[in-house]
């Protein structure tokens, strides 16, 4: 070492055993284990009780479908008495009449999804949430804009339940709305009557999400009574005649479509109404739809809103 470097080194060596004095004499110990001689704890740092997987009874046929669209089945634990799309293996707790309340007690939900009307909530369900923190929350699907509201509140309560579908909520909304937008030919259309039924006949009418979606299309309905569902006769439908009549029959989940799309399996399908005398008859104008969700308020009324606007415009033209 030379002259002119050994008291620079020896100032650094004086430094460095000056900062190892002071880091021990001030470091914390820990009482208990100094008292003891065990070694301390390896993660010292608390962290939050991560929230347990959200299990959700969905006590609606309609909002299954919906949670389903939005991929959150797995989290489903229970199922309304006519649930049309769930694994048949999981536990109904009941339907618009009551609720099984032993059933929805054995699967221990964090969330109870029902769709109720107007009527309050069940006392005992009320009473139940309270005691076992189910987080319970009604819904009403009369319209379109309660389908894209009722995205809106599933997809919020899903993310507060650390399962984030925002962006596929966002896609359905966008898809429900693109498939109602107006088809201007639809105008050309006499009056486009919406059966449910034959025998006796009954009509989706102005308060229905089916009548909602047609005017939205841009065609005329030929019902205009305020009521969305009308129980019609014969001589109802006489007197309306319709220019077109569209059929919404859902066949059974996983059935084959109920007949071939010809003429004679159309008139078939109406019954006594295929001997009226009215244009729809006389022209074939006749829409059978048999979608098995089709008379759903659903994220899926998007399908039925195509499958109407393509088959009118088609008749359109």
């Amino acid at each position: 070492m030379n002259s002119r470097a050994a008291p620079i080194t020896l100032a650094l060596l004086t430094l460095a055993a000056a900062a190892t004095i002071l880091f021990y004499s001030l470091r914390p110990t820990n009482i208990n284990n100094a008292a003891t001689g065990a070694a301390p704890p390896a993660h010292a740092v608390e962290t939050p009780t991560a929230k347990p997987p959200p299990r959700i009874a969905v006590l609606s046929p309609a909002l299954a479908v919906m949670l389903s669209d939005l991929g959150a089945a797995p989290s489903i634990v229970a199922r309304h008495g006519y649930d049309m799309i769930l694994d048949k293996s999981l536990p109904s707790c009941g339907d618009q009449s009551g609720i099984d309340y032993e059933s929805l007690l054995s699967v221990r939900p964090t969330h109870v999804l029902i769709e109720w009307g107007s009527r309050p909530l069940p006392e005992r369900l009320v009473e139940l949430s309270a005691s076992h923190a189910w987080n319970v929350r009604a819904f009403t699907l009369l319209s379109l804009d309660d389908v894209t509201r009722s995205l809106v509140e599933l997809s919020t309560t899903l993310k507060d339940a650390r399962l984030d579908v925002s962006e596929r909520s966002a896609a359905l909304a966008a898809t429900l709305g693109d498939s109602t937008r107006p088809r201007p030919d639809l105008a050309r259309l006499d009056g486009v009557l919406l059966l449910m039924s034959v025998r006796p006949p009954a009509a989706l009418g102005p308060g229905s999400v089916h009548h909602e979606i047609l005017t939205r299309l841009g065609a005329t309905a030929a019902l205009t009574k305020p009521s969305p569902y009308v129980e019609l006769d014969t001589e109802d439908v006489r007197h309306l005649a319709p220019g077109v009549i569209v059929l919404v029959t859902p066949r059974a989940a996983g059935a084959a479509p109920v007949a071939k799309d010809t003429p004679e399996a159309r008139r078939l399908l109406l019954g006594p109404l295929s001997a009226l005398d009215i244009p729809a008859v006389q022209s074939d104008r006749i829409i059978v739809i048999d979608d098995p969700l089709a008379l759903l308020p659903t994220t899926r009324l998007a399908d039925f809103a195509k499958q109407l606007g393509d088959r009118l415009e088609a008749l359109a033209r």
